[in-house]
């Protein structure tokens, strides 16, 4: 017998370390998905926000989130008819617009955010300007030089990111329904759409 404890002892030792390997790399995976779904959860377009889409209501959201933990916020100027949601902890400086209880925006101010094309808070104007090219439509502040909105209309016109930028750095971006944009993303805002 004792000639096969070596033996034994050996292949318990190769038994131990495979099944350890393997579970390290299970567990590397598992990170790595976590960081992926991370990811695409911070990614904004024109309809989304992550799995989050225009046109939801705020439960749909709640089930699509992928960890993301909305909490509605209403100001006095707000009402049932429009008001936001937000994760202070996850998205901090962000907002998602809830008009006639459908998601009508994602207005967004967290540097961890980039659209697909991964123009992000902070990049400069130079950077949506090479990116996005002559789709670009640039409206400055009729009072202030340093503020500057930069549209960019979806291929059917019915959706639209604006990046709200100060001293040529992107400040803010929002991104949704076309109107809802043009409002600056906001409840209490009335414009007219540019021609």
């Amino acid at each position: 017998m004792n000639n096969n404890e070596p033996a034994r002892t050996g292949f318990a030792r190769t038994h131990s370390l495979l099944f350890s390997v393997t579970g390290f790399m299970l567990i590397c995976l598992h990170e790595g998905y976590a960081h992926a779904v991370e990811r695409a959860a911070l990614t904004v377009g024109f309809i989304e926000l992550g799995a989050v889409k225009v046109g939801m209501t705020p439960d749909e959201a709640m089930r699509v989130n992928r960890g993301l933990e909305f909490m509605p916020r209403r100001m006095e100027a707000e009402g049932e008819h429009c008001y936001y949601l937000e994760d202070p902890g996850r998205l901090p400086d962000s907002q998602i617009m809830v008009i006639d209880g459908r998601i009508a925006t994602f207005n967004i101010g967290d540097s961890k955010v980039k659209t697909a094309s991964g123009i992000g808070v902070g990049d400069k104007i130079a950077k949506d300007q090479s990116t996005y090219g002559n789709r670009i439509q640039i409206k400055p502040d009729p009072v202030s030089k340093e503020l500057m909105r930069l549209y960019l209309r979806s291929n059917d016109g019915r959706y639209a990111l604006r990046f709200l930028t100060i001293d040529g750095k992107v400040q803010s971006i929002v991104a949704g329904s076309i109107n809802a944009v043009y409002r600056e993303g906001r409840c209490d805002w009335t414009t007219e759409l540019p021609r």
